[in-house]
């Protein structure tokens, strides 16, 4: 539907597979929050910004719920509260969130859920944002040769190597 620039045709998927965000009262779970958050930018795109709004809101107040990330199980729903923010329009808030996920070491999928996050499209701008984006890489780069450091010292088993299949590319040219 981004790509597309077709906001509807996702909006039809969500209602097909995630009715219940639809409702008058969204009902949220660990299960949809992500999917409500990703419904909310479409609706946005829509022009439907009450729906999308309550939509957003219901998330965050799921997120806000206790036990609503604990445990290995939800992690992935970790920057959802800042996308929600950053949707809404509260620059400072999603900054502040993404900021407290980051310090708490959220890391989980960072670059996907960061700079290639089409809801972070708002605060992309922010100096504080790209700081953050910035200090992720550092970060997973330094945590990378430390795993290849200690490999090499044989503290650690070494990594599988992965064969990778051959891109299009690489077999046009064969």
């Amino acid at each position: 539907a981004l790509s597309s620039g077709d906001p509807l045709a996702g909006i039809r998927v969500f209602e097909t597979h995630y009715p219940e965000l639809f409702a008058a009262r969204p009902r949220i779970t660990f299960r949809n929050a992500m999917q409500a958050v990703d419904l909310a930018l479409l609706l946005q795109l829509a022009g439907s910004e009450d729906r999308a709004r309550k939509l957003l809101e219901a998330a965050i107040a799921f997120y806000e719920s206790p036990w609503s990330t604990n445990g290995t199980t939800r992690y992935w729903l970790l920057p959802l509260k800042a996308e929600a923010l950053a949707l809404l329009g509260d620059d400072a808030g999603a900054l502040a969130e993404l900021r407290r996920i980051t310090d708490r070491g959220w890391r989980l999928l960072w670059r996907w859920e960061t700079g290639l996050n089409y809801k972070f499209n708002g605060i992309r701008d922010h100096e504080e944002f790209a700081d953050m984006v910035d200090e992720l890489t550092t970060d997973m780069a330094t945590q990378r040769l430390r795993v290849q450091d200690r490999a090499a010292a044989g503290e650690i088993t070494q990594p599988p190597v992965i064969e990778r299949k051959p891109s299009l590319q690489q077999l046009q040219a064969r």
